[in-house]
């Protein structure tokens, strides 16, 4: 047997969009990549084992694992020859994955993690095909309660859990409260934690595979996104919210984020247009 099977979401538009839910089944020869789509790719390996090649390093990836292919992480893996290959997969895009992947140990410099009790999320992506191309509305917020819940297995069963940090976990709560005041820094954050500036740096890198300056912008980013999709405040105003107080640096950080500026933002996504 040698089958690959996808369907193809057709519904909500949510801080996580679901697009695509596929397996592969027994496979003896496959490779994949390099990913450079702008879409973050989830699997999980039911059987067999391969080689991964990311961030300039090779690593033996195998069954129950889980890894990801970020957006445009340029990740390739190639399957053992001979070796049946079974995965399942989701394909999704969301301005709160990569920090809901951090949380849970899951990284760009930190792709794959085993998992101990893999039942669950077999269990769970089955559910989710079976449901994934149904066009009601009950299916529909089925398949992404499903993806909420697979963050919460992930953070349950995951080798790794860096949740359990509290000096991350806190840092987060304080960047939450506190992006949009402009003179929220990396150093009062520290300051606020009581560590010293260069060690929780290098700890939040560490455990989260991000800086701490992109983990407060990317809070600032993904903020302003939803003021330019839900409310009518001017471009000034927004930047103003999210802790900018200069609106063209604001535009410049937005538009190195989403690669487009906040007006063209606004016009292809917003609600109120």
């Amino acid at each position: 047997m040698n089958t690959f099977e996808e369907k193809v979401f057709q519904g909500l538009t949510d801080d996580l969009t679901l697009h695509y839910c596929g397996k592969r089944i027994q496979n003896l020869s496959h490779s994949f990549g390099p990913y450079h789509r702008d879409t973050y790719l989830l699997y999980y390996i039911a059987e067999g084992s391969a080689v991964l090649y990311a961030n300039g390093k090779e690593q033996e990836i195998s069954a129950k694992g889980f890894f990801v292919n970020f957006p445009d992480s340029g990740n390739v893996y190639h399957c053992k020859a001979g070796v049946p290959w079974t995965i399942k997969w989701i394909v999704a895009e969301g301005e709160m994955l990569e920090r809901h992947l951090s949380l849970v140990g899951i990284t760009r410099e930190n792709p794959y993690i085993p998992l101990r009790d893999s039942d669950a999320i077999d269990h769970l992506l089955d559910a989710m095909y079976e449901q994934f191309d149904k066009n009601t509305m009950d299916s529909k917020f089925y398949c992404i309660s499903l993806l909420y819940r697979l963050f919460s297995l992930l953070a349950t069963n995951a080798d790794k859990k860096i949740h359990s940090n509290h000096y991350i976990t806190t840092a987060y709560r304080l960047i939450e409260e506190n992006f949009a005041n402009p003179e929220f820094t990396v150093a009062l954050l520290s300051e606020q934690l009581g560590l010293h500036f260069n060690y929780f740096s290098v700890l939040f890198k560490k455990e989260t595979g991000i800086s701490p300056i992109r983990a407060i912008n990317e809070c600032r980013m993904v903020s302003a996104s939803k003021m330019l999709r839900f409310t009518n405040k001017s471009i000034k105003e927004i930047a103003g919210s999210c802790g900018f107080s200069d609106e063209f640096y604001f535009s410049r950080n937005f538009k190195r984020r989403f690669h487009q500026s906040p007006k063209a933002y606004r016009q292809r996504e917003g609600y109120l247009t």
